[in-house]
């Protein structure tokens, strides 16, 4: 495991999908803070950092403002899809819903 600032993470799914979820996770990690138990799963392809799991949590530490956050890279991504190929599908509309989550409230 290490630690990373929430912002040079690149998220794969969009975040209108989960903002219930996330508005559930914010108040208990203002209160806890960031369980480190479950890190944020990344894919390092090219020198940056894919979330693959874990995207509720980078959202909700977006908006708490917890920097760093926890990652753990994994190796190889599930059904051994070439990394390129994963990277390519990404809407680039997810990459943007994230970035204006700094701070903000959802």
């Amino acid at each position: 495991m290490k630690w990373i600032d929430p912002r040079q993470l690149i998220p794969t799914q969009e975040l209108a999908t989960m903002i219930g979820q996330i508005r559930t996770l914010v108040p208990i990690m203002q209160e806890h803070g960031y369980d480190v138990s479950f890190p944020i799963e990344v894919l390092e392809f090219q020198n940056r950092y894919y979330v693959l799991e874990g995207h509720h949590r980078l959202a909700a530490a977006m908006l708490l403002g917890i920097n760093p956050v926890p990652i753990v890279t994994r190796a190889d991504l599930p059904g051994n899809m070439p990394p390129d190929i994963f990277v390519q599908d990404i809407p680039v509309s997810a990459q943007y819903d994230f970035e204006e989550l700094w701070g903000k409230e959802l």
